[in-house]
């Protein structure tokens, strides 16, 4: 064990370090995982648009009625409440 004790003791003397090459590689591995989580939305977004179940136009209407049904009911279920 004190062998490789001596032989860190010595790499770091040579100015080459693990950490130092941690923080030299740092940058490359963070812009890598930064492009992979591009990659994946992108990925994740074109696949959730081919299993869509229905067009975006027909999608956003059904969302419309279904708030402006609950803007309708919403103040009866609070006045209720409230009482």
């Amino acid at each position: 064990m004190g062998d490789k004790l001596e032989e860190r003791m010595a790499e770091d003397e040579g100015g080459t370090t693990e950490l130092a090459e941690d923080e030299a590689n740092g940058g490359r591995g963070l812009g890598r995982f930064a492009a992979g989580v591009v990659f994946g939305a992108l990925l994740g977004a074109g696949i959730a648009l081919m299993f869509a179940p229905e067009r975006g136009d027909k999608a956003r209407h059904r969302l419309r009625r279904r708030l402006e049904r609950l803007r309708e009911t919403r103040p009866r279920v609070w006045v209720g409440r409230a009482a």
